[in-house]
């Protein structure tokens, strides 16, 4: 299983997520981070890009129709910096993740709002295929290969800011 920046920047799950209602707001904004986690260059971005968190997510576990999915909500404000120039760009989530595996070696996540996906090389994006850093909004699904360590499909009815291209 591999990256899922959830609801409150990094309680990894599998897959590349961030999400939370968009009036989240760091409690103290010269508070440490509830998370924080770089990537070096050319992983994510081009440049090494840092992502710091703040959030107040909550994580359950429901079953429906036998299959367990794991659903992630809660207030989320993301740092996204470029280490190299020091420029950021502070983002806001609103959403709602759900993530469940059909037992074939995949998992699907579903999202909807706003929420902070990150890609790794070879990973299906919204703009299409490679490494990259996204806010995207409305819905979105993907499939998950955990044997390739691979996003393999990333379908999306909504947009995105590419935060790599703002930072860059």
């Amino acid at each position: 299983m591999r990256r899922i920046v959830l609801a409150g920047l990094i309680a990894t799950l599998a897959c590349g997520v961030f999400a939370g209602p968009v009036a989240a707001k760091p409690s103290n904004p010269s508070s440490p981070p509830d998370s924080s986690d770089t990537y070096p260059a050319g992983l994510v971005c081009s440049f090494e890009v840092r992502l710091d968190g703040w959030s107040k997510e909550k994580i359950r576990v429901v079953v429906r129709h036998g299959q367990e999915t794991t659903v992630v909500t809660g207030p989320t404000v993301a740092v996204v910096t470029n280490v190299d120039s020091g420029e950021s760009v502070t983002v806001k989530t609103d959403g709602r993740v759900e993530l469940w595996e059909p037992g074939d070696g995949t998992g699907r996540l579903r999202a909807r709002g706003h929420t902070l996906f990150y890609f790794l090389p070879g990973d299906q994006n919204p703009a299409g295929e490679g490494s990259g850093l996204f806010l995207v909004h409305g819905q979105s699904t993907q499939t998950l290969d955990f044997g390739l360590d691979l996003v393999t499909s990333f379908e999306l009815r909504g947009g995105y800011r590419d935060l790599c291209a703002e930072l860059d």
